[in-house]
């Protein structure tokens, strides 16, 4: 799947840089909480000043960060603090080019329902029927008439 949204990009190197890709999203997961430990609120429910956490990311200034999207606190609540703690092996210079293939590959994933109906089914096939078991799918014309004529 990774491979394809990157050829429909024109990508060169698909293979490989689809390799890289899940690699990268296989090791920001060792960071974050399992199924089990979101169903803890200990786990999760980490308050903390922005300086504090600033501590513990050297690559990101988070304090410029969230100045410069507006967002004016000094407590912030860390929902994945072994992620914050860990940032600096995910995000670091030796590894921005899979970052940017990771970044062009979530836009065009992201975006595929709405894009071309090759990419659009192509994401369907994963997500909807790979990962969700879902045979078909509805079109926006019987999604709307569900949602406006009511569901039969």
């Amino acid at each position: 799947y990774v491979n394809d949204m990157l050829g429909y990009l024109g990508e060169k190197n698909t293979e490989e840089k689809a390799k890289k890709i899940v690699a990268f999203e296989k090791e920001i997961a060792k960071f974050l909480l399992t199924d089990e430990e979101q169903d803890d609120i200990t786990k999760y429910n980490n308050p903390m000043k922005v300086s504090e956490i600033a501590k513990k990311i050297k690559n990101v200034d988070i304090q410029k960060f969230l100045k410069d999207v507006g967002v004016n606190t000094d407590n912030v609540n860390v929902e994945e603090l072994k992620y914050y703690e860990n940032l600096d092996k995910i995000i670091n210079m030796s590894n921005i080019e899979v970052i940017k293939d990771y970044m062009k590959f979530q836009l065009i994933s992201g975006a595929a329902g709405i894009l071309d109906e090759k990419t659009s089914n192509r994401s369907f096939e994963f997500y909807g029927k790979v990962l969700s078991g879902r045979k078909w799918r509805n079109s926006w014309k019987s999604l709307c008439r569900e949602e406006f004529l009511g569901r039969s």
